[in-house]
């Protein structure tokens, strides 16, 4: 595994608790990763405005087209995992 600074160190612990708590969902997971997306976009959209909030769509896409958030378990601390 990669040495991990701090940043990325808060990305993953954030990612996991957000995990911890869709997988509490599984039977609705759509429903709970739909309203998820909403409620960071509203959250993104209070922060940053209506033009941040479409510029980070745009860097989004282009980033999943690009294959960057494909799951890959191997970087994930193995105290993260449950």
């Amino acid at each position: 595994m990669q040495n991990l600074d701090e940043d990325q160190m808060v990305m993953l612990e954030i990612q996991a608790e957000l995990f911890e708590l869709l997988t509490k969902h599984t039977e609705v997971m759509s429903q709970a990763v739909a309203i998820t997306f909403k409620t960071v976009l509203d959250c993104y959209v209070a922060q940053f405005g209506r033009e941040g909030a479409e510029k980070m769509l745009e860097t989004a896409i282009e980033s999943v087209k690009l294959g960057k958030h494909d799951l890959n378990p191997a970087i994930i601390p193995k105290n993260l995992l449950n």
